[in-house]
Parts: structure tokens; sequence; C-alpha cells
């Protein structure tokens, strides 16, 4: 998404600058067409942002076979301009490294699904990510107006996300602010952790049950870093269950959910709440506690 100070630019130097790649690669994925600006692939090297406009790199196909049949998925919400998807746990939000064989993006899934139904091909845009171990809700824009409005109400905190998670220990009593600064680990690829040098972060965490060592809490992140909430949790002395990488009890998936989002529709403006209902595999919790969540009474 192209922030205001990148407004201008030609197309290499916009990608160069949000990608951090120089611009002779980026020049080089232009030209491969790899590049799609709000949901259309270009190679015009002269064409400039606009404040919103949605760049996406697509990495070449690799030859991996595509699944023959469509995916299941659950879409919570749809209309002409973005739908809202409950990703699963295992699901890759966005194009991973290495695929295994068949395996498609939560983006592909949706594309091929909503193609398959329309009889035409269908562009989806990709507006936010979750971790590919966290279950729960995700947003794609069908139109680049949708994209841009999106865009600019999650850069500019108009999207109230909350979580559900199983955590380890107890974060204490009513609602507790968790403000550390997360910054990479110089010493863990891939890991993240607090550092006086990181970017400010900050989350708001409130259990909604307890029972012997563990609780369900719901989670309100305030900023969007990434691992944000598994790093905050951990250093609260509460990792997440199943989150081997932050020292999480063992289990079978990491029981974080992306539980609802809440925000202005981002072309009519009408108020948007939007639940991601919770995994099967939360049920034997909930039953325990006795929790009943607000969209699920």
């Amino acid at each position: 998404m192209t922030p205001p100070e990148l407004a201008g630019l030609r197309l290499d130097q916009g990608l160069a600058e949000l990608a951090k790649i120089s611009r002779r690669r980026a020049r080089r994925l232009i030209d491969a067409g790899q590049l799609y600006l709000d949901t259309r692939p270009t190679r015009t090297l002269s064409r400039r942002l606009a404040t919103g406009s949605v760049l996406d790199l697509l990495p070449p196909w690799d030859g991996t076979a595509l699944p023959t049949s469509l995916p299941p998925l659950n879409i919570v919400f749809e209309d002409r301009w973005l739908v809202a998807l409950a990703k699963p746990a295992g699901m890759a939000a966005a194009a991973p490294r290495t695929r295994r064989p068949g395996e498609l993006t939560a983006g592909e899934a949706l594309a091929m699904v909503l193609s398959d139904r329309a009889g035409r091909r269908v562009e989806v845009v990709l507006i936010h990510r979750l971790d590919r171990a966290t279950s729960g809700l995700m947003l794609f824009a069908l139109q680049p107006r949708a994209a841009q409005g999106l865009g600019r109400a999650f850069q500019q905190g108009g999207v109230a996300k909350r979580y559900l998670a199983v955590v380890t220990g107890d974060p204490g009593p009513g609602e507790v602010v968790l403000d550390h600064p997360i910054d990479r680990d110089p010493l863990t690829p891939g890991r993240f952790a607090p550092s006086p040098r990181g970017r400010p972060a900050r989350t708001v965490v409130r259990a909604l049950a307890r029972q012997a060592s563990h609780s369900l809490v719901e989670i309100w992140p305030l900023t969007g870093r990434s691992h944000q909430i598994r790093v905050h949790l951990a250093c609260a002395g509460c990792p997440i269950v199943g989150d081997a990488l932050y020292g999480g009890a063992s289990a079978p998936r990491l029981m974080l959910h992306a539980w609802r989002l809440e925000l202005r529709h981002p072309v009519t403006g009408a108020p948007l709440s939007l639940t991601a209902p919770t995994p099967e595999d939360w049920a034997a919790h909930l039953r325990r506690w006795g929790v009943q969540l607000p969209a699920e009474q």
C-alpha cells in the first residue's frame, strides 16, 4: 500500500522503497511481469504511484501441481467490494518460500473458489496477513477502490482487531497493557524480541477464564508489528500454548485465533463487525471453562 510520502514516484522507485530492494531488482521484477498494481499486472516503469495504490509481487509459478478440487473455505462476509475469510491454522496467507505439494495460499484458494463460482477469473488483493499457524479473519479486496480504502484504514488505525489465545499462566486482573518495542532477534532468524531499538508496539490483554495453569485471554493489538502478540505474551510470562518459537507449552497447533474485526466499509462507510467462529479444536477448552463467547451464545 503506497503511503502519501511515496505518491508521485515512478513504479520502479516506489517498489524499491516499499520492498526495500534495489531499483535494479525492482525493474527486473516488473519486466518479468511479477508486479500487480491495483490488482492488474503492469510492466510500465514510468507509471506514477498514487496514495493508496496497492502493489503486489507474485512469484512465478514453480511447477507445483494445483489441486484438482475446490478447497473448502469459510467465507464469513462477502459483497462486490471485499471478502472476509476465516483462515484455518496451517494455511499460508501469502506465498511461502517453499510449498507443500498442491498447497494454495489463502488468497489463491479464495480466487479459485470465486472464479469457479463466477465462471471467469476473479482477482483478490491480500490486505493484511496472519502467521501460517494462526487461524481467523483475513480481509481481501475485490476492487482497487476497496483495496485502497482498506489499506488506509489499517495504516491509520481504523480497524479494531481482537484475538483469542490459550496461554500458560495468568496475565493478571483487568486489562493489562503490554508495551515493549519489538525488533528482529539477532540470534534467531525468523524470531522477534523486545528491544529498546525496536519499533513501538502496544497490546492490551484481558483474561476471560482461568483453570489450573492455563488462561483463555482476549487480546487487542493496538499496533501491527510482526509476531507482536506472541512476543508480548511471552514477555508477560504467558506464552501462547503451541508456540514453540516463544516458549509455549506443547500442543498440536498455535492456540491463537484472529477472532473479530471492526471497521467502516471502505466504500459505503457502513460499520462492519466481523467474527470468525472459534475453530473446532477450541471446543474442549471452552466447554471445560464454561465460556460462551458473544458471537456463539
